[in-house]
């Protein structure tokens, strides 16, 4: 069965791994090329290590996730010298990839998962046709919203749950 918490942090993390443009995160570090840093750093992390947690569902829930990245940017700002390159693209990487997890965020909390299980709870029937205008009607609510930044926010989380709806069916 399709785990909802897995699907969302695999596109959540697929968004963080095209903004590391530099791909320093994709990968653990190599101490051979980086001495010093696993004597330093106790708790090593990279994006593809979160990768295969979400793969294997070792998650189970956004907060555990969230604290890996987090980890990955700490590592870096504690092991590189204040201001160096590679603290700043950390820095930057971090608040680019705000905006990123608080959606997720969002996209996890507004979606009827049982936390025992991680699958989708069991919601009313409805008919193909009803889960269309339920869609169709979001995106209408959406069209009446002035705020431009507020406006493209709900229609990612249309978009979101229309891709979801599709994957589903």
């Amino acid at each position: 069965e399709l785990c909802p918490l897995s699907y969302i942090l695999n596109r959540t993390l697929d968004l963080i791994f095209a903004r590391d443009t530099e791909e320093l995160f994709h990968e653990p570090v190599n101490a051979d090329e980086v001495p010093g840093y696993l004597e330093e750093i106790e708790n090593p992390m990279d994006l593809g290590t979160m990768r295969m947690k979400v793969e294997n569902m070792e998650y189970s829930s956004f907060d555990q996730f969230k604290k890996d990245f987090m980890l990955i940017i700490s590592n870096c700002l504690l092991f590189n010298a204040t201001g160096s390159n590679i603290y700043k693209y950390a820095e930057k990487l971090r608040d680019t990839c705000r905006t990123t997890l608080n959606r997720c965020k969002q996209t996890i909390e507004n979606t009827p998962i049982d936390w025992d299980t991680l699958l989708l709870l069991k919601q009313e029937e409805k008919t193909l046709e009803e889960q269309l205008v339920d869609v169709k009607n979001k995106v209408e609510e959406t069209k009446a919203i002035t705020n431009r930044s507020t406006r493209t926010s709900r229609l990612k989380q249309v978009r979101t749950l229309y891709t979801y709806f599709t994957y589903t069916v």
